[in-house]
């Protein structure tokens, strides 16, 4: 199994489903007694990719299988597999394959925002100067996606995807609970099929930060119903 792990919302069910099990299975194993303590890090990056493929699988179905505290911070390889720049892809996932280096930055622009404003704001001037091909955007993409959101991150890239659903409800962006207007997002996202917010990485992601962030109110409930387009 690669450890380059490109965002489940690239892969179709099918493909999420055969993740899981094999994710189940190297868990298994790698929680013996003899090697646990010795491959921690490994166990964490296990975990923390069975807790996004639950994201993943919540928002499209609906909750399926609860999120898993990760036993420290995972280990990632030190060197990035960028032979394949998304493995367990498919033309039925949630976002498309992107065609080039913008489609694939508009696809996580979100999720960067979240955790590096310096490299989101230096991202985009780079690729208006055609600056970065494609394969070196997403090496700098995978490097930051192994960070964790803090708070703050979290909430401001929350908010500026509040923009595009805001005019379909109630809900006060600067006092609501942050598990409950990134769930409202989700659920007005999928009924107006707003596409550009259908094709980023966050949607599906940050239902699992949210979680860590606040594990009694994670934004775990999805719904499927469509009115009108974004």
């Amino acid at each position: 199994m690669t450890d380059c792990f490109p965002d489940p919302g690239y892969s179709s069910d099918e493909q999420i489903l055969v993740q899981i099990k094999e994710f189940e299975r190297q868990l298994a194993l790698e929680n013996e007694p003899a090697l646990k303590n010795k491959r921690e890090g490994k166990i964490a990056l296990y975990q923390r990719r069975w807790n996004l493929l639950m994201a993943e699988m919540t928002l499209r179905h609906g909750p399926v299988r609860p999120f898993i505290h990760e036993i420290s911070e995972p280990l990632w390889p030190s060197q990035p597999d960028s032979e394949d720049l998304l493995p367990y892809s498919s033309s039925d996932g949630r976002i498309p394959l992107p065609a080039n280096s913008q489609q694939l930055w508009a696809q996580h622009k979100y999720s960067v925002m979240a955790r590096s404003p310096s490299l989101y704001q230096s991202i985009g001037p780079e690729l208006a100067r055609g600056a970065l091909t494609i394969r070196e955007l997403w090496l700098q993409l995978e490097t930051s996606l192994q960070q964790a959101p803090n708070e703050g991150g979290l909430r401001n890239a929350v908010q500026h995807m509040w923009g595009y659903i805001k005019s379909s409800s109630s809900l006060k962006p600067d006092t609501a609970p942050l598990p409950h207007l990134f769930r409202e997002i989700q659920q007005q996202a999928l009924r107006q099929q707003c596409q550009y917010l259908l094709h980023s990485t966050a949607l599906g992601e940050f239902a699992y930060w949210c979680w860590r962030l606040y594990p009694d109110n994670g934004a775990l409930t999805s719904t499927h119903s469509t009115d009108s387009a974004c």
